[in-house]
């Protein structure tokens, strides 16, 4: 059985889209408040010294394979080089990592046009991460993890940045939390991170939650293209915690396994590479009036978006609150507005913790998105829908046997697009199938995948 959810518009069926006015309404307001956001974050970049600025921190500078295990200091400076391509700024221990984040956060650096390299592995030791930038202040530059991995990654005090829309005469109380938590025009490689937990408390006094294992918020601009590649995420999960205030306006709750959001301005291009996520999305405790949920990027979209992703695993579970149900789309990509998609050789997998009966907006691959005109290319793509578990499956007590098989159905969902022809859009789809395991066609390449079993493809 296969539900591609693939919809076309042409001029003489404007009235008749299944999104409705509702559905419509919340994509209007999601892409206005991307839109406000934008405003406010061109601004925020920060000098750019030849060299980093010497933290404040006193602590002598780590070295050797005994520091790789974080003890909570922050290094006054690299192991060595010059930041440039050929010589990145070396990290050597947990400490040097922590010394990235205070000159970033301080505003001391931006890295723009500098590369910043792992030389070994570093375990944070689940002592108290602060993401390095926080929406006022942005990674720019370019992070190579060489190869190595960084574990034991917590988050679980509050991350509030104040955030003034001066365009439009309105503050924000926003939350950035990630690895990293703002960047502008990054670019990341060759990096796993294992063994990841975000909690965010006091969740409904934020009007923004951006939250990722590795970035939680990023942006790009003028023509500048970004990429991810050969990233890897496993064993990470990220929770909305109940509590706090509920501020004046909408509120929003953007998590990805791998980006919380990804923001385009003046026709920015974003590259994914060899990109898998392993991890658990849950908003129980505390939901927001959206939320948006991806294996591999919460929301993706803005001013002219060029998006690819090619060879890439997403093996996403969600936990939701029934009373969210409706506004929670997810998949590998949570919600997506592009004007140019490509999505190649990808393996997806969601995981609902509850049915709660017939649901639209929790696909394998994309949740939900606004692609009526854009240029969409979508090429061997499989996985499906799973329940959690037996429990899982069909649990509400108003579900009726007409429901049940409509649930069922739903299981086999890779996306839910709109094309709009009349409007310029247009979908070419080559080798998608909703399915339990690969098929003999799914021409993924060995010397990439792992695929010993067919039914749980990896990347090597």
């Amino acid at each position: 059985m296969v539900l591609l959810r693939t919809e076309y518009y042409g001029e003489d069926s404007r009235a008749a889209s299944p999104l409705g006015g509702i559905a419509m309404k919340k994509i209007t307001k999601a892409l206005t408040a991307m839109l406000l956001l934008s405003a406010l974050l061109t601004g925020c970049a920060k000098s750019n010294p030849e060299t980093p600025a010497d933290s404040t921190t006193t602590t002598t500078e780590p070295s050797g394979t005994a520091n790789r295990v974080w003890d909570g200091s922050v290094a006054s400076k690299f192991s060595g080089g010059s930041g440039t391509a050929e010589d990145p700024y070396r990290i050597q221990s947990a400490a040097e990592l922590a010394y990235l984040a205070e000159t970033v956060n301080s505003g001391k650096e931006t890295y723009s046009g500098k590369t910043v390299a792992l030389a070994q592995d570093i375990d944070l030791n689940q002592i108290e991460w602060t993401p390095i930038g926080d929406g006022n202040t942005f990674f720019e530059g370019t992070f190579e993890g060489q190869g190595h991995t960084i574990r034991n990654l917590r988050i679980s005090q509050k991350r509030e940045s104040r955030v003034d829309y001066s365009s439009a005469n309105k503050t924000q109380t926003n939350s950035y939390t990630g690895l990293f938590g703002a960047c502008k025009n990054a670019s990341f490689s060759d990096l796993s991170v294992r063994s990841a937990s975000i909690a965010i408390p006091d969740a409904e006094s934020f009007n923004l939650i951006c939250s990722g294992i590795l970035v939680g918020f990023a942006k790009a601009d003028n023509q500048t293209t970004c990429r991810f590649e050969n990233i890897r995420i496993s064993d990470a999960d990220i929770s909305l915690q109940p509590g706090g205030e509920a501020p004046a306006g909408d509120s929003e709750a953007l998590l990805g396994g791998i980006v919380g959001m990804w923001f385009s301005e003046h026709g920015a291009s974003l590259r994914l590479e060899r990109v898998e996520s392993e991890a658990e999305l849950s908003c129980t405790g505390a939901v927001q009036s959206s939320n948006q949920l991806g294996g591999i990027i919460g929301s993706a979209g803005g001013i002219g978006l060029n998006l690819t992703c090619t060879n890439f695993r997403s093996d996403l579970t969600v936990n939701l609150a029934e009373s969210i149900r409706d506004r929670a789309p997810a998949g590998a990509f949570g919600y997506l507005s592009s004007a140019h998609l490509t999505l190649e050789n990808g393996y997806c997998v969601t995981k609902l913790d509850k049915t709660y009966g017939y649901f639209q907006l929790e696909n394998a691959v994309i949740g939900e998105s606004n692609l009526s005109q854009s240029t969409i290319r979508l090429k061997n793509l499989f996985g499906r829908v799973f329940p959690k578990n037996e429990d899982s499956l069909l649990d509400s007590p108003t579900v009726t046997p007409r429901d049940e098989e409509a649930t069922r159905n739903s299981f086999y969902s890779l996306y839910r697009i709109t094309i709009r022809t009349d409007l310029g859009g247009s979908l070419t789809e080559e080798n998608c199938l909703a399915c339990d395991a690969l098929p003999d066609s799914h021409a993924f390449s060995s010397d990439i995948w792992n695929l010993s079993d067919p039914a749980h493809p990896r990347l090597k």
